[in-house]
């Protein structure tokens, strides 16, 4: 975990593991890089589980209807061309939490990243403790590294929230993790439904 001290607030930034970045190869569920392993169903095939309905939730009620469907569309068009997904999360509390075990309990409830490829990511934004957080589930960090998931963050995120324009901190953001995130291609034998 990598600890930031910014002149307007704490920033946690923390992943799971680390790993190196490199160039991927398209890879059957299980083989990808990391700690990932399958989730066979009975009959020994990788179970995805269903694509989520929403890619977006503002629990802190920081975005205008507008900024919610603008990035509801965004990572919903991301998600159906490359089968990665990214959630962005506002919250009003960490319920006496910490920001990381408050994100990996939350990216793990609502199932983050199809089961047996884990690649998903989630950006987490705690407001009132000024708080953030990239969670980066294990089928992408040979792509997203900690370095790289750093530096997203104090180049492309915490500049804007030091300006008060959260908006174009998570634009820059997420166009930041989908570049990154596209460099991982999951095989079309592979692909679950909602992104072939």
């Amino acid at each position: 975990m990598k600890l930031l001290r910014c002149p307007f607030s704490l920033v946690l930034i923390s992943l799971l593991s680390l790993a190196a970045c490199r160039e991927s190869q398209p890879l059957p569920p299980g083989n990808w890089t990391g700690r990932c392993t399958p989730s066979p169903d009975a009959k020994g095939e990788a179970h995805y589980g269903p694509t989520p309905t929403s890619y977006v939730h503002d629990k802190a009620k920081m975005f205008s209807a507008e900024f919610l469907a603008e990035l509801q569309k965004s990572l919903t068009e991301f998600q159906r061309k490359s089968c990665h997904q990214l959630l962005v999360v506002t919250v009003a509390t960490l319920d006496e939490k910490t920001l990381e075990d408050y994100a990996l309990q939350y990216a793990n409830r609502v199932g983050l990243g199809y089961r047996g490829l884990n690649n998903g990511v989630m950006m987490l934004l705690a407001p009132n403790t000024r708080q953030a957080r990239l969670q980066i589930g294990c089928g992408l960090e040979d792509v997203i590294t900690d370095k790289q998931a750093g530096e997203i963050m104090t180049r492309d995120l915490l500049p804007a929230l030091r300006d008060g324009d959260e908006r174009e901190g998570i634009r820059a953001g997420l166009a930041s993790l989908m570049a990154l995130a596209s460099k991982k291609t999951v095989a079309s034998q592979y692909r679950p439904e909602g992104c072939k």
